[in-house]
């Protein structure tokens, strides 16, 4: 079973690549190169986007985030919202930066967190929210 994101991405016929590592990655950098993209889009990637990927296309690449920026930045901004008590989290659309998580803002949507809600189920309703934004 995969993520909403990537059922989406396969059912519009989207290219989904999920490399274990960016970093040193040459095979994976001269594959992407070669699409010669406009614009790449991460999401929950996780891990930090070495350098030479943010010039590699036409525009500035973008990222989907599971938290409202900058809160929570990193690998586990769901789980933290949810272990910290936090009543409301969201997602962010950003630019993607040489710093973690720290581009510049495109837009971001609010969601309220339920009192009893799973990082589980909190996960699989911030998966399906960013899908919309980009229908």
């Amino acid at each position: 079973m995969f993520s909403p994101v990537k059922e989406f991405a396969i059912k519009n016929n989207l290219m989904v690549y999920q490399p274990e590592t960016l970093k040193n990655n040459t095979d994976f950098f001269n594959k992407v190169k070669s699409l010669n993209a406009d614009i790449i889009c991460v999401v929950a990637y996780g891990k930090y986007i070495p350098k030479e990927y943010i010039n590699i296309c036409k525009y500035e690449p973008i990222n989907v985030h599971p938290s409202l920026l900058p809160k929570y930045r990193g690998s586990s901004p769901i789980q933290c919202a949810v272990l910290n008590g936090d009543k409301e989290t969201g997602c962010t659309t950003m630019y993607i930066s040489s710093k973690m998580d720290a581009g510049d803002i495109i837009l971001q949507e609010k969601v309220k967190i339920g009192e009893y809600e799973t990082t589980g189920e909190l996960w699989t309703r911030l998966s399906k929210l960013r899908c919309k934004t980009f229908n």
